[in-house]
Formats: C-alpha cells, structure tokens, sequence
C-alpha cells in the first residue's frame, strides 16, 4: 500500500537531515562532513559573487578559509575577515595599479 503524501513527513525527514549533519559536524567533528561542508558552501560562496570561471577559485579559496574561520571562532569571526578583505582589496588593488602604470613607463 503506498503511503499518503503529507506536507509532515517532509518535515520530519527535513529535521532529521539536518540533525544528522549538525550531529557529524558540530558536535562529532567528522573530518569527511567538515571537508564535504567546506568544498560546498566554498563553492556556493564563490558562485554567489558571480559565475566566473577565472574568478571562482579566487573565491573559493576566500570561502574555503572563511569557512575554516567560522568552524574555529565562530559567525563574527568569519564575516570580520570577510569585511575586511572587502575593505582592504580595492585600496590594495588601486595602489598595486599606480606601481605597474609607473613601472611600464
């Protein structure tokens, strides 16, 4: 006999779902789900910034250290770093072009 479709068997498999990797993640620190956690959200953070082939491992490597800042010290810890890197890029950029527009001279 099939079973009836009902909107609270999707929500108890949701909530098992994620006990289970909460479980293997946070509390177990399972090498595997923290590599498997990291290479996806790393992934998801560089095609969020934009779906550029030259550019998505710049942004991965960003997310891949940023999830490691967040799996060690926390939230506040992994936006501070992503706030400054935002801050601090585009001074950096601007004066890294000023010194190879006068080198190139």
């Amino acid at each position: 006999m099939l079973k009836r479709y009902s909107e609270k068997n999707d929500i108890y498999f949701l909530v098992k779902v994620a006990s289970f990797l909460y479980h293997n993640l946070f509390i177990e620190h399972n090498r595997w789900f923290l590599f498997g956690w990291l290479v996806i959200t790393s992934s998801l953070f560089s095609l969020g910034h934009g779906p550029s082939l030259s550019l998505f491992p710049n942004y991965f490597i960003g997310g891949f250290l940023y999830g490691i800042l967040f799996l060690r010290y926390g939230y506040v810890s992994a936006v501070l770093a992503h706030f400054t890197y935002n801050v601090l890029s585009m001074p950096v950029a601007d004066y890294f072009e000023i010194i190879v527009e006068r080198l190139t001279k």
